[in-house]
């Protein structure tokens, strides 16, 4: 994974997304999961366009269960748009980049 995305646990979900100075695309995903790894380069393109303005972050769904329960994720990929701590937007399913680049809209503006 690029440096530009950050592997989101329940020890640093607080700290890199709910206290984020920047707004925060949150993917949540499964390694077995085949529209996932199709958002996967498309993410990390995005991660890397949007550096300095927007924090691209992911939580692996089948090592994380605690929070992909307490957020109800029944089905991936679930994409949680943050801003101020607050998810402003949920977006389930892959998307294309231009839809994702519409959706970002949401945290940026």
């Amino acid at each position: 994974m690029m440096d530009e995305i950050i592997e989101i646990t329940k020890e640093n979900f607080k700290e890199e997304v709910l206290k984020s100075k920047l707004p925060v695309l949150l993917d949540f995903w499964g390694p077995r999961c085949i529209p996932c790894k199709r958002l996967m380069p498309i993410f990390e393109e995005l991660a890397a366009h949007y550096a300095g303005k927007v924090k691209f972050c992911k939580i692996n769904t089948s090592e994380n269960r605690s929070l992909t329960q307490q957020f109800n994720i029944m089905s991936i990929p679930t994409l949680h748009f943050y801003k101020d701590g607050t998810i402003k937007k949920t977006v389930r399913g892959a998307i294309s980049r231009e839809e994702l680049e519409e959706h970002l809209k949401v945290i940026l503006d």
